[in-house]
């Protein structure tokens, strides 16, 4: 055989025919073609290796975080605060919440969130506070009385937060 038809074939097939090769001069030729295809292929590798190394650069909306100009990006982050204080809704700002894809943006409608779902409980506690209840009635006051009934400490916990 040729070093042409050796090149042709893989190295385990190349192996195996060195097995059963005898023949000095044909072994010799076999391991050649060894080498030639393990050149090749470190070649190959090199290529690839290079190709990514050197990769075109990247589209604008994929550039790095760091390298953005500040200023336009707390620009966006105003009009975002600005447009989180007129929604009400939680279900609007979920929806905001999922289409977001910056982390300040996100923080942001985190906070607008938990304030809006905050602000139902800060009402009840300022209308308690209005009525002068407190949580623990005092021990000097006692319990008022309507048409001859005595009405218990619950109810009256129950008469403050729903007035």
């Amino acid at each position: 055989m040729s070093v042409d038809s050796y090149s042709a074939l893989d190295e385990s097939s190349l192996r195996a025919l060195l097995d059963g090769t005898v023949d000095l001069d044909e072994r010799r030729l076999i391991r050649s073609a060894i080498r030639e295809l393990r050149t090749r292929e470190i070649e190959d590798m090199e290529a690839a290796l290079a190709s990514k190394r050197f990769r075109p650069t990247r589209l604008k909306q994929q550039e790095d975080k760091e390298n953005q100009h500040r200023s336009e990006y707390n620009d966006n982050l105003d009009v975002l605060s600005r447009e989180l204080q007129s929604v009400q809704d939680i279900d609007e700002l979920t929806k905001m919440l999922r289409a977001a894809s910056e982390y300040e943006e996100r923080k942001m409608i985190r906070a607008a969130i938990r304030q809006v779902r905050d602000e139902p409980q800060q009402g009840t506690a300022e209308r308690g506070r209005a009525a002068g209840c407190c949580l623990e009635p005092p021990e000097s006051v006692e319990p008022q009385s309507s048409m001859g009934t005595e009405v218990s400490p619950e109810e009256l916990m129950q008469r403050c937060f729903l007035s």
